[in-house]
Protein backbone atom coordinates (compact mmCIF):
# COMPACT_ATOMS: atom_id res chain seq x y z
CA UNK A 1 0.00 0.00 0.00
CA UNK A 2 3.05 2.27 0.69
CA UNK A 3 4.75 2.12 -2.65
CA UNK A 4 1.03 2.21 -4.36
CA UNK A 5 0.30 5.65 -1.95
CA UNK A 6 3.34 6.87 -3.35
CA UNK A 7 3.44 6.33 -6.67
CA UNK A 8 -0.02 7.86 -6.73
CA UNK A 9 1.30 11.29 -5.27
CA UNK A 10 4.13 11.21 -7.75
CA UNK A 11 1.31 10.72 -10.46
CA UNK A 12 -0.66 13.77 -8.71
CA UNK A 13 2.54 15.55 -8.64
CA UNK A 14 3.48 15.06 -12.74
CA UNK A 15 -0.34 15.82 -13.37
CA UNK A 16 -0.15 18.98 -11.68
CA UNK A 17 3.17 20.43 -13.25
CA UNK A 18 1.83 19.18 -16.48
CA UNK A 19 1.44 22.43 -18.68
CA UNK A 20 -1.76 22.84 -20.31
CA UNK A 21 -0.06 23.78 -23.63
CA UNK A 22 1.29 20.17 -23.44
CA UNK A 23 -0.34 19.20 -26.43
CA UNK A 24 -2.18 16.20 -27.72
CA UNK A 25 -0.57 13.68 -25.84
CA UNK A 26 -0.33 15.63 -22.82
CA UNK A 27 -3.92 15.80 -22.70
CA UNK A 28 -4.29 12.09 -23.82
CA UNK A 29 -2.27 11.16 -20.46
CA UNK A 30 -4.14 13.83 -18.65
CA UNK A 31 -7.57 12.28 -19.51
CA UNK A 32 -5.99 8.84 -18.51
CA UNK A 33 -4.78 10.31 -14.74
CA UNK A 34 -7.82 11.66 -14.74
CA UNK A 35 -9.98 8.39 -15.35
CA UNK A 36 -7.34 6.10 -13.27
CA UNK A 37 -6.92 8.12 -10.00
CA UNK A 38 -10.19 7.76 -8.38
CA UNK A 39 -9.89 3.73 -9.09
CA UNK A 40 -6.61 3.44 -7.76
CA UNK A 41 -7.84 5.53 -4.48
CA UNK A 42 -11.12 3.01 -4.44
CA UNK A 43 -8.75 -0.01 -4.14
CA UNK A 44 -6.50 1.39 -1.69
CA UNK A 45 -9.47 2.49 0.14
CA UNK A 46 -11.37 -1.04 -0.13
CA UNK A 47 -7.95 -2.65 0.56
CA UNK A 48 -7.78 -0.75 3.81
CA UNK A 49 -11.00 -1.78 4.93
CA UNK A 50 -10.76 -5.49 3.91
CA UNK A 51 -6.97 -6.49 4.81
CA UNK A 52 -6.32 -4.10 7.52
CA UNK A 53 -9.41 -3.36 9.22
CA UNK A 54 -10.81 -7.05 9.08
CA UNK A 55 -14.20 -5.68 7.62
CA UNK A 56 -15.99 -7.57 4.92
CA UNK A 57 -16.90 -5.55 1.85
CA UNK A 58 -19.81 -6.33 -0.37
CA UNK A 59 -19.47 -7.13 -3.38
CA UNK A 60 -20.82 -4.03 -4.92
CA UNK A 61 -18.55 -1.79 -3.20
CA UNK A 62 -15.52 -3.85 -4.57
CA UNK A 63 -13.55 -3.09 -7.67
CA UNK A 64 -11.96 -6.09 -8.98
CA UNK A 65 -10.40 -4.30 -12.46
CA UNK A 66 -8.86 -1.21 -13.14
CA UNK A 67 -9.21 -1.80 -17.33
CA UNK A 68 -13.13 -3.11 -16.30
CA UNK A 69 -13.92 -0.83 -13.59
CA UNK A 70 -17.54 -2.34 -14.18
CA UNK A 71 -16.27 -6.28 -13.34
CA UNK A 72 -18.67 -8.12 -11.12
CA UNK A 73 -18.17 -10.58 -8.73
CA UNK A 74 -19.50 -14.01 -9.33
CA UNK A 75 -19.76 -17.02 -7.09
CA UNK A 76 -21.55 -19.81 -7.73
CA UNK A 77 -21.41 -22.59 -4.60
CA UNK A 78 -18.55 -24.06 -3.79
CA UNK A 79 -16.69 -23.06 -7.19
CA UNK A 80 -13.94 -21.00 -7.88
CA UNK A 81 -14.65 -17.16 -7.71
CA UNK A 82 -15.14 -15.45 -11.23
CA UNK A 83 -14.87 -11.88 -12.27
CA UNK A 84 -16.97 -10.31 -15.33
CA UNK A 85 -19.98 -10.36 -15.97
CA UNK A 86 -22.90 -13.25 -15.49
CA UNK A 87 -24.26 -14.25 -19.02
CA UNK A 88 -28.26 -15.83 -19.16
CA UNK A 89 -28.60 -17.90 -22.53
CA UNK A 90 -31.83 -19.24 -23.47
CA UNK A 91 -31.13 -22.38 -26.25
CA UNK A 92 -33.62 -24.12 -28.64
CA UNK A 93 -33.33 -27.77 -29.21
CA UNK A 94 -30.46 -27.54 -31.40
CA UNK A 95 -28.43 -25.61 -29.31
CA UNK A 96 -28.44 -22.68 -30.92
CA UNK A 97 -29.17 -19.21 -28.71
CA UNK A 98 -31.99 -18.09 -29.07
CA UNK A 99 -31.87 -15.20 -26.09
CA UNK A 100 -29.18 -13.68 -23.93
CA UNK A 101 -29.23 -11.38 -20.94
CA UNK A 102 -26.08 -9.80 -19.35
CA UNK A 103 -26.87 -9.36 -15.98
CA UNK A 104 -25.97 -6.40 -13.44
CA UNK A 105 -24.09 -7.94 -10.55
CA UNK A 106 -24.57 -11.67 -9.26
CA UNK A 107 -28.28 -12.68 -9.20
CA UNK A 108 -29.46 -16.72 -8.10
CA UNK A 109 -30.14 -18.92 -11.17
CA UNK A 110 -33.49 -19.28 -9.40
CA UNK A 111 -34.27 -15.63 -9.59
CA UNK A 112 -33.67 -15.69 -12.96
CA UNK A 113 -35.09 -18.60 -14.19
CA UNK A 114 -39.01 -17.43 -14.80
CA UNK A 115 -38.30 -13.94 -16.13
CA UNK A 116 -35.74 -15.65 -18.62
CA UNK A 117 -38.46 -17.83 -19.39
CA UNK A 118 -41.23 -15.42 -20.10
CA UNK A 119 -38.32 -13.46 -22.32
CA UNK A 120 -38.68 -16.58 -24.07
CA UNK A 121 -41.93 -17.77 -24.57
CA UNK A 122 -44.01 -14.30 -24.36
Amino acid sequence: LRITRNTLDYLKQAAEKLPLSAGPAGALWQAQVGHYRPLIEQIIAQTERRVLAGEAVPACDKLVSLFEPHADVIVKASRDVHYGHKLNLTTGRSGMILDLVIEAGNPADSERFLPMLQRHIG
